[in-house]
């Protein structure tokens, strides 16, 4: 592991036109009003400040107030929260959980025909040879039922926080992006009965920030959401009870045997059929309990249907039951993605300042555990830590991996995405990077992890190798 020691860093803003990623532009501008009576124009300028998640953006503006002719400061502050990707979901079907054969056959002879003492199943009769009668078969649905949803492709919701300080005055301004359905992308002090200071500003939303690289891609999976009886426990508690199923293990009809679904029209036909095997594998209960059962031997295992319980959703997804046409499965970005901020100001005293706080930051720890049997995926945690004096942003990046190793995401051969952090001295983080074997290799491997400061300056960086063995 190697570091390098850096200063505390001052003002980092620039006139014009930037070619770097990240960096924040201003222009000067005439402003005009034209109305009936005449026209009124007044200068003002035009800073566009990119800001994503977990990196503050602090500006200092010079400003001439117009009331009394005297130089004032003011602070402006700009944060976004965490993204939240939402998943439009559509209902599809009510399944059982657990559907089963009843345990006990009941013999009998033809034309008697046969029930079963369960009020809940439904009994058919499988012929056997002449005059040997035939035996039943009873289809038992179960308790819990659950409801399957189609997910849409996803829309994004976020806040932009905007928080000015005049003196002693603070006024703070949140917005959302257009297809949050929450918020405006638009706000203006001038109209804005709340705001008593004379630092006129206007704050708008360019983007909604961009297509996200571990965006999961959703549309073949139905989720599955336990909804019957409503004090059944795993009801009671439905988030953590929640499955994502590939659209080609269920049947939407409940005509297919051994996939998720299967109704009593399948178990009849299988009946009467007199089929070999069972026609009830397969199902929500089969591939629970699967999960369940590897996460007793491993807690880190990566559950194949599990939503809590699977990468990279831990801690990452959850369900909002509103309206039906407001439900939605939730998803927490984690990685880093600009959103442009364009903010209208009083013409300026210039120069503008942007102040950065920088303190020593290191890798405490980075490894990647240990890849999942038939499977491509890993994890890598990377632990970090602001060893000095000053609250600091910091960005942890993992790249210049071994051939055939990326991130995950909707599209194979992705990079892997950076992540953003603000710590406090002496504040720790944990951070998950998805890692993806592009062809089944069980080979040694390396990446380099770097911890930076958002304007690019290395604090720490430390290969990390790891082997793809199932």
């Amino acid at each position: 592991m190697s570091f390098r020691v850096l200063t505390v860093v001052g003002l980092v803003f620039v006139i014009g036109a930037f070619c770097l990623t990240g960096a924040a532009t201003a222009e000067s501008i005439t402003d005009c009003i034209v109305t009936d009576v005449d026209i009124d124009c007044t200068e003002r300028s035009v800073v566009t400040v990119p800001v994503s998640f977990g990196v503050t953006r602090n500006l200092e503006v010079l400003w001439t107030n117009p009331s009394t002719g005297i130089s004032e400061t003011a602070q402006v502050e700009i944060s976004k929260t965490q993204p939240r990707l939402f998943y439009p979901a559509n209902s599809l079907h009510m399944v059982s959980y657990f559907p089963v054969e009843d345990p006990q056959p009941f013999e009998v002879k033809r034309p008697e025909g046969c029930v079963s003492p369960n009020p809940l199943s439904q009994c058919f009769m499988a012929a056997e040879p002449p005059g040997k009668g035939g035996t039943c078969h009873c289809f038992n649905p179960g308790e819990v039922i659950f409801e399957g949803y189609e997910l849409e492709g996803y829309g994004e919701s976020f806040d932009v926080e905007l928080k000015v300080t005049q003196g002693s005055e603070q006024h703070t301004v949140t917005l959302n992006p257009a297809n949050s359905n929450s918020g405006s992308v638009f706000y203006a002090s001038f109209h804005d009965t709340s705001y008593i200071g004379t630092f006129d500003f206007r704050v708008a939303l360019v983007d909604g920030g961009g297509r996200y690289a571990s965006a999961p891609d959703l549309t073949n999976s139905i989720l599955y959401i336990p909804v019957s009886p409503a004090d059944h426990p795993m009801v009671v508690n439905s988030n953590n009870n929640m499955l994502l199923v590939p659209r080609e293990e269920m049947t939407q009809d409940g005509r297919t045997c051994n996939r998720v679904g299967v109704g009593v029209e399948a178990f009849e036909a299988w009946v009467k059929a007199g089929a070999a095997g069972t026609c009830l594998e397969g199902q929500l209960f089969h591939k629970h309990h699967a999960d369940l059962d590897a996460l007793l031997l491993d807690a880190d295992f990566n559950a194949r249907f599990l939503v809590s319980a699977k990468r990279p959703f831990k801690g990452s997804m959850d369900f909002y039951l509103g309206t039906p046409v407001e439900r939605r499965m939730f998803y927490k970005v984690p990685e880093i993605a600009f959103t442009q901020v364009v903010l209208t100001l009083p013409q300026l005293t210039w120069p503008m300042t942007e102040i950065r706080t920088e303190s020593q930051g290191i890798i405490l720890e980075a490894r990647v555990k240990t890849f999942e049997a038939l499977s491509n995926q890993g994890l890598l945690v990377v632990s970090i830590k602001n060893i000095g004096d000053f609250q600091t942003d910091y960005e942890v990046g993992v790249g210049r991996c071994t051939m055939l190793i990326n991130g995950w995401g909707a599209n194979s051969g992705i990079s892997i995405p950076a992540q953003a952090r603000t710590l406090a001295p002496d504040e720790e983080a944990e951070l998950n990077f998805e890692i993806r074997a592009v062809m089944d290799l069980e080979t040694s491997n390396e990446c380099m992890v770097s911890l930076k400061s958002p304007s690019g300056k290395v604090y720490d960086d430390v290969w990390v190798r790891f082997d793809t063995v199932k």
